[in-house]
């Protein structure tokens, strides 16, 4: 669940800087799990942002949050931007 929320996150920053009709793909993705999410743990937060734009490849990083704004996980990840 991390990591797919942590994915969707970078994915998403790195698509919101995109043209319209422009698009991506994953060509890497790397997470640290830093704390146990259970049942208990409630609401998360996950957070991305864009490290770097270019014209063929972005790069991204994202870090998961619980409702105390203490860190679950982060992670980062490449693009291939069409």
């Amino acid at each position: 669940m991390a990591a797919t929320l942590l994915d969707s996150a970078m994915g998403a920053a790195v698509h919101s800087t995109l043209p319209q009709g422009s698009g991506y793909a994953t060509l890497e993705v790397k997470f640290n799990l830093v704390r146990p999410i259970t049942a208990d743990t409630g609401r998360v937060l996950a957070e991305g942002r864009v490290i770097h734009g270019g014209k063929t490849v972005a790069t991204s990083e994202a870090g998961l949050r619980d409702s105390a704004g203490k860190l679950l996980a982060h992670g980062t990840s490449t693009c291939l931007l069409r």
